[in-house]
């Protein structure tokens, strides 16, 4: 029983980062210009690149990772930008990410939302069973070796890593003199 609780309160504080998260986003990426998306300064990526770079995070990990099928990306979205079969979601130097344009934004900020409501209903259905399942040479972040992890393990540390990114998105609005957080 108490292993059922714990599990149900990791659940549930998934479930809130994810939402947290998906408001963040919103903030972060609408009302915005063409220069204002695509504003770099020194080597920071731009807010598109960098929303773009969090959000196929967790699109990768929710879709191709904890539940095996296509990503939103690559089965839907990619074409929808016009980019290539070819582009690569790794491995840009900063002046190839610094040129990357997706566009129609709209459409870019509902890959996004889709991403996050993606995982919001994975999370909702999902059980303890399913969250402990092991995925073998699963990868977390950075700062952990591929190795074999709980769903929810692996889970967490792609959101960790995208909240980061949320992070940047708010110190780039905030260099250009936009409103940051939303709190």
């Amino acid at each position: 029983m108490t292993t059922q609780i714990a599990t149900d309160s990791a659940r549930l504080s998934l479930i809130d980062t994810v939402d947290q998260m998906q408001n963040h986003f919103k903030h972060c990426l609408t009302g915005l210009t063409h220069e204002q998306r695509y504003f770099t300064l020194g080597t920071c990526n731009s807010i598109a690149y960098t929303a773009w770079h969090a959000a196929e995070g967790v699109d990768r990990c929710i879709n191709a990772v904890v539940q095996g099928k296509p990503t939103l990306w690559e089965s839907t979205y990619r074409a929808k930008q016009g980019l290539p079969a070819d582009f690569p979601l790794r491995g840009y130097d900063w002046e190839k990410a610094k040129a990357v344009r997706f566009e129609p934004w709209v459409i870019f900020i509902e890959y996004v939302d889709a991403v996050m409501k993606e995982c919001h209903a994975y999370l909702k259905k999902s059980d303890a069973t399913e969250l402990d399942t092991i995925v073998h040479e699963g990868h977390m972040d950075s700062a952990h070796p591929r190795a074999d992890y709980a769903k929810a393990r692996v889970l967490r540390g792609r959101l960790t890593h995208a909240s980061v990114g949320l992070g940047e998105l708010n110190v780039i609005r905030g260099i250009q003199g936009l409103k940051g957080s939303p709190n």
